[in-house]
């Protein structure tokens, strides 16, 4: 019995700073909107964060050893502008979390274990940042196409093959600036892709490539192309381009990634033949 105490009062002793640093947290949150526990071992998000901040803007929870599913009291958090739940172990965003967040502008919830992108993503109309990069994504849902702000889609490091192009079509077509589908799966690209006539920044790194489809040509505002990792078939005789076959080849291999008007230059070596 006395041994079980001793193990108890341990425990309890272990507990107390991670209660005390909740505690202090959160009162001074009532006053900044901003409250990170970012590198605190939670185990689960602290119910007072809802009932006591519910004017609070900028959440931070990156590695706190969360998992399962986001609670969804956290709908009730109506004015977040920023939400990082990165580096935990959480499975399930709920279908009504995204139908509450009209004024969220940052997601990250990369380094999880998510398997699925909620379908209501869609509802979060002032998103410009949504990262779920290092997750077990199998697939791009297409109500992403009508987020009508989001800038930058990191979608790297998951288990996607194959991409639906309606994805690149709608509002999304008109905003988004920096694309990032490095380290999946991928055998090939829609053709839809060069509706994103915005795009500055495109990774499609490490995947299972080997051309682009044509309308990449469209992709004029192009300033970065990270390419490095697939298994590209070079073009022959490209009589548009001042570049050789041969230096083009030596060039990818040890630069792997182009910038500017290279970037362009590259893109379009590597269009699939009988689309040009």
């Amino acid at each position: 019995m006395e041994f079980d105490n001793k193990k108890h009062n341990s425990k309890h002793a272990r507990e107390l700073p991670t209660v005390a640093v909740v505690h202090f947290k959160i009162k001074e949150a009532k006053g900044t909107k901003w409250l990170s526990f970012n590198g605190t071992k939670l185990g689960h998000i602290p119910a007072r964060i809802v009932f006591k901040l519910p004017f609070l803007q900028h959440l931070y929870l990156s590695g706190c050893a969360l998992r399962g599913a986001l609670r969804e009291e956290l709908a009730n958090l109506e004015n977040l502008v920023t939400l990082d739940v990165s580096c935990n172990k959480l499975q399930e965003v709920p279908l009504r979390l995204p139908l509450s967040w009209k004024s969220l502008v940052t997601l990250d919830l990369s380094c999880n274990d998510f398997i699925e992108i909620p379908r209501t993503i869609n509802e979060l109309v002032s998103l410009e940042d949504l990262n779920f990069a290092q997750n077990r994504i199998l697939y791009l849902p297409v109500e992403i196409s009508s987020l009508p702000n989001l800038k930058l889609l990191d979608a790297s490091s998951n288990l996607l093959r194959d991409i639906d192009g309606a994805v690149f079509t709608g509002a999304i077509s008109e905003s988004l600036q920096t694309l990032k589908i490095a380290n999946n799966l991928l055998h090939r690209l829609p053709s839809e892709i060069g509706a994103l006539r915005l795009l500055e920044e495109l990774d499609v790194r490490d995947n299972n490539l080997t051309y682009l489809p044509a309308n990449v040509k469209l992709l004029l505002r192009l300033q970065v192309f990270h390419y490095a990792g697939n298994e590209w078939k070079i073009l022959q005789h490209k009589k548009h381009f001042r570049i050789r076959n041969e230096k083009f080849t030596a060039r990818c291999e040890k630069i792997q990634s182009s910038y500017g008007a290279d970037a362009l230059e590259t893109l379009f070596c590597l269009i699939y033949p009988k689309s040009v």
